[in-house]
Order: C-alpha cells, then structure tokens, then sequence
C-alpha cells in the first residue's frame, strides 16, 4: 500500500506551539551575542584578578579604578548587546538586520585574526585561536543563517499569528543550558583577549 502524500490543495496543519521554538541559527546568534556580553563584562574583572592590565588604563588610577573604570566603559556596549539579543529572541525584526550587518563586519574581522593567530602562534600563544574560531567561524554563519526563509518567517511570521506571538516568546525563558554555554564561551573569549 502506498503512502499518499499531501498535494498542492491539501494543507499540512501545523502545531500551534511551532512559532515559538526558533530556527537554530536564532537560538546560536543569541549564544553569540550573549556571550559577546559576557566577554564584555568578565574581561575587566578576569584582568584584576589575574594581575593583567585592562583594555582601559589610565596611568595616574590604581589598577581596582581601572577595572571599574573598565567595567563602565563596557556598560553601553553590553546593553546593546542585551537588546539585540532580546530582540533576536523575540523575532523582531530590525534585530535581524542589525545581527546580519553586525555578524558580517566580525567575519571580516575574523578573517583578519588569521594574521594575529600567526604571529601569536610564532612565539606559542594560541589564545588567538578562540578569535579565529568564534569570528571566522560563528559570524559568517550566523550571518548566513539569518539570510534562509526558515529563519525570515521567524521574524516576519504570518499575519493571524503576529498579535501575541512576541509576547509570548519573550515569556518563555532562556533554556539553561544556552545560559551555561554562553557563559563559558564568554569567559574563554575574556581569557583569549586578555592574554594577546
């Protein structure tokens, strides 16, 4: 007995909860900026308290001033971060521009970080690698991820499901282990940038 497969006038129903569960590319791109967010804010603390220097260093401060100084300086960045990442969540979508346009740029920075990774790797430190990996690897894939019409009915979904969609998907919390993944991400990515 064959099987008979729905045609072009016969509609496959859908579950009503599948809008809610992003596509993958949506759930890396938030791992991506949140641990981006991560690295922000850990880098300051992670280099007071292995005795390294911060990205923001002012000769006449001590080195606690720096690394609060340090640490302001990375706020802005981050609550950008935490927007874009929300908005990426809930399927907004000028969230989707801003994390193509954004990806696009760290993939040229990445391919850029061969040349560090090289220099580094000259003198035995392979911190650079974690760059490499996250810039040239993630960025154009996230980039490229967001482009696919399964990830654009993410953000664009149908018209009768629109109304309460977001709202609903920003209820749902973050899983636990997107959490604890970013977060180590976010501190290797602090510790590559802190030992270059």
């Amino acid at each position: 007995m064959k099987e008979i497969s729905p045609g072009p006038q016969q509609s496959v129903s859908r579950r009503p909860e599948e809008p809610l569960r992003p596509p993958r590319v949506v759930t890396l791109a938030l791992l991506f900026d949140w641990s981006l967010l991560v690295q922000l804010l850990a880098m300051p603390l992670l280099g007071r308290w292995l005795g390294l220097s911060p990205s923001l260093r002012l000769p006449w401060l001590s080195p606690a001033l720096n690394a609060l100084l340090s640490l302001l300086a990375a706020l802005p960045f981050a609550l950008l971060l935490v927007l874009c990442g929300e908005g990426v969540r809930r399927g907004l979508p000028w969230a989707r521009s801003v994390q193509v346009a954004l990806n696009t740029l760290l993939a040229l920075a990445g391919l850029a970080s061969i040349y560090t990774l090289w220099l580094d790797a000259r003198v035995g430190n392979y911190w650079s690698l974690v760059t490499l990996l996250t810039l040239g690897g993630l960025s154009p894939l996230i980039a490229w991820g967001l482009q696919r019409p399964v990830t654009r009915r993410w953000f664009h979904p149908p018209l009768e499901l629109a109304p309460g969609l977001r709202q609903r998907r920003a209820s749902l919390p973050p899983s636990w282990p997107l959490l604890g993944a970013a977060l180590l991400l976010g501190l290797l990515e602090a510790l590559a940038a802190l030992h270059r």
